[in-house]
C-alpha cells in the first residue's frame, strides 16, 4: 500500500481548478477597477509584457557614431544585435520597441580581433550589428 501512496505523489495534478481560481482574481479586480483602468489593463497584458522582453534580448543597443549619424538621414538606424538573431526578429522588435514601420534590415557580422596589452595576447569580442531601413515618414528619436 505504500508503493500506491509514493505513485499517487508522481501523478499529475489538476490545473483546471488552478485556472479557475486566476480567473476569479482577474474578475474580482476588474470589478474593483473604473472604466479607464481596464482599459489600459487589456493593453498592457501578459503577451506585451512577453514581446518587450523578446525585444530586449534582440536588440542591445543602438550604435551611435558620426557615420551611423549621416545614415539617419536616410532614414536608416544602426543597432548592436545579438549574434544569433535572424532579420525578421530584429524588425519584430524595432517595430515594437520604437513603433516604427522598417522596410528593410541588413545584418553585419563583426569578427573577434586579436589584441596584445602588456605581451599578453587577447581577444576583443566580435558582435553583430543590424542597418535598420525604415518605411518613409518614421523617424526614431535617440537621447
Amino acid at each position: 500500500m505504500a508503493l500506491l501512496n509514493i505513485l499517487d505523489k508522481f501523478k499529475k495534478k489538476d490545473k483546471s481548478a488552478d485556472r479557475y481560481k486566476r480567473k476569479e482574481k482577474t474578475v474580482k479586480e476588474e470589478a474593483i477597477l473604473g472604466e479607464e483602468e481596464k482599459a489600459e489593463v487589456k493593453k498592457e497584458g501578459i503577451f506585451k509584457i512577453k514581446e518587450s522582453a523578446f525585444a530586449s534580448k534582440i536588440l542591445i543597443s543602438p550604435i551611435v557614431t558620426e557615420k551611423s549619424a549621416h545614415l539617419t538621414e536616410s532614414s536608416k538606424y544602426v543597432f548592436k544585435v545579438k549574434p544569433t538573431s535572424t532579420k525578421p526578429e530584429i524588425k519584430r522588435a524595432v517595430e515594437e520597441v520604437y513603433g516604427v514601420k522598417v522596410r528593410q534590415v541588413n545584418v553585419i557580422k563583426k569578427p573577434a580581433k586579436k589584441r596584445i596589452f602588456r605581451g599578453r595576447i587577447g581577444r576583443k569580442p566580435g558582435y553583430s550589428k543590424a542597418v535598420v531601413s525604415l518605411a518613409e515618414g518614421n523617424k526614431i528619436e535617440f537621447i
